[in-house]
């Protein structure tokens, strides 16, 4: 659940469609060729919740890296918002990261040394955006928006689990991106925090239009999204709306 902030302005821009076609992606370790992304092609919708299952080392997390111009494949496009980021310029894609795209991995990622506050305010100062005071109000709010404006002052090492997630997800949300990439956000997290966290990535979406994408193993939190994408060596094996994957599910006796 989105907590209402004070700042009706705090995001401007709505959700991006992602689309993919096949997507290539192999690494080099050591004499080894590792084929991490094989053929990927996929499409989500503006402002659509969706979940990209499959085990460990089926190619999840570099197909995120990919969409978030983290990386570079091999072959294949990738169209963001009517725009190739492949074809980007390395400067052109430093742009589309900071300011088109949020992240929020399984380890929060938080500065140690910084302040959730100073956390949150820290992607706004590298894009040059807004001055001091209006920085410092709008990651107030965006902590108000997920709930943890109390332990603004806090460091990381003072929060817990559930508290660090949600200013990760503020820090996600700093620049108001179209998009947010989520790795694995629940998988450190008990019972509650992840119903906690799934609630506002979902909220995300329905509430604020953002366009979420969750890699994850738990089918607690691909339940709940509207498209489940499954990847397995690589490879896309399946795209379920959220009622056939449920429906899998209680088959499966899961």
């Amino acid at each position: 659940m989105i907590q209402r902030s004070s700042d009706s302005g705090l995001f401007k821009h709505q959700g991006l469609n992602i689309m993919t076609e096949a997507l290539h992606k192999k690494y080099e370790i050591g004499v080894d060729s590792v084929t991490a992304v094989d053929g990927a092609s996929i499409e989500i919708r503006p402002s659509m919740t969706a979940a990209l299952v499959g085990v460990s080392g089926c190619g999840k997390s570099t197909l995120l890296n990919l969409l978030g111009g983290i990386d570079r494949p091999d072959k294949g496009s990738i169209t963001v918002g009517g725009v190739d980021i492949t074809r980007l310029s390395e400067r052109d894609l430093e742009e589309y990261r900071l300011n088109k795209i949020g992240f929020v991995f399984q380890m929060f990622n938080l500065l140690p040394a910084l302040t959730a506050v100073e956390n949150v305010k820290l992607p706004m100062t590298m894009a040059g955006k807004l001055e001091k005071g209006e920085r410092h109000c709008r990651a107030l709010n965006l902590l108000q928006l997920v709930g943890v404006e109390k332990r603004a002052h806090k460091r990381p090492d003072e929060l817990s689990g559930g508290e660090q997630q949600r200013v990760a997800i503020a820090v996600a949300l700093a620049n108001d991106p179209g998009i947010i990439l989520a790795d694995e956000p629940t998988a450190n997290l008990d019972q509650a925090n992840l119903r906690k966290i799934l609630a506002l990535l979902i909220g995300l979406a329905s509430e604020c239009k953002k366009t979420i994408l969750i890699a994850t193993h738990d089918p607690r939190v691909s339940s709940e999204t509207e498209i489940v994408i499954k990847m397995a060596e690589g490879r896309i094996s399946d795209v379920l709306k959220a009622e056939n994957h449920i429906r899998k599910l209680v088959s499966l006796g899961e």
